[in-house]
């Protein structure tokens, strides 16, 4: 799997956006049908959706806490 990180460096613009979106998405999929719905649209299973999500948000670092641990 390619890391954002291979494509953008932290500090870009591009990096933040993608990462957010990944957040926000999380917290969507948390709300009741959301994940079931997106997993039937895409032709995938719930569990694979999920997995792949987890792995794209917990392989590429927050941005955002790299800012604050170099302050």
């Amino acid at each position: 799997m390619k890391l954002l990180t291979d494509l953008y460096t932290m500090e870009s613009l591009q990096y933040k956006i993608i990462y957010m979106a990944l957040c926000i998405m999380d917290l969507e999929l948390e709300k009741d049908g959301v994940l079931a719905a997106m997993a039937k649209a895409w032709g995938v299973t719930e569990q694979e959706l999920a997995h792949e999500l987890a792995e794209l948000y917990t392989n590429n670092p927050d941005p955002d806490r790299e800012e604050e641990d170099d302050l």
